[in-house]
């Protein structure tokens, strides 16, 4: 599995060479998937049905399903995936074989940082800020819950303000 910065390796243990370039939270990036052998030569032959899944809870789409036969199926032994990833953090991303006997492919700690800063968020007692999750165009999002904890007239409380994208 390849994404910005990482290159195939065929007869390299792991099959891949360097490591995934950070990658902007709401921005789509390619991910392409090879079928290989047991050297990490791309087979062109391949029929099947490939997964691709994140680790990021928020990530569009959570799964992504491609039939790999006849016209649509995976040309040349290859195949690309469009990725957005929302949360900031390190997280994997997996490619496996849902209809067969090939392995499972993790590629782990694509690093993602946050796109740069357009909103305010207010945090009242009681609310936990939580990167990544919708609805990204309400006041609503970025935290676990919309209740607070109830405050006393007069009574001094802190609320907490991020710059979020």
């Amino acid at each position: 599995m390849l994404s910005l910065g990482v290159v195939p390796a065929p007869g390299v243990a792991g099959g891949i060479a360097n490591g995934p370039q950070q990658q902007t939270a709401g921005l789509s990036f390619n991910v392409t998937v090879d079928a290989c052998d047991d050297y990490w030569n791309v087979v062109p032959t391949t029929s099947t049905t490939a997964r691709l899944t994140t680790t990021d809870p928020y990530s569009t789409p959570a799964q992504i399903d491609k039939n790999l036969t006849g016209a649509g199926g995976l040309p040349q032994g290859t195949t690309v995936y469009a990725v957005i990833l929302v949360s900031r953090g390190n997280w994997s991303i997996t490619a496996q074989d849902i209809n067969g006997p090939m392995n499972q492919f993790v590629l782990a700690n694509v690093p993602v940082a946050a796109a740069t800063a357009n909103r305010l968020q207010i945090l009242a007692p009681g609310q936990t800020a939580v990167y990544g999750k919708s609805p990204y165009t309400s006041q609503d999002g970025g935290k676990d819950t919309t209740a607070t904890a109830p405050q006393v007239a007069g009574v001094p409380f802190t609320v907490t303000v991020n710059a979020c994208d």
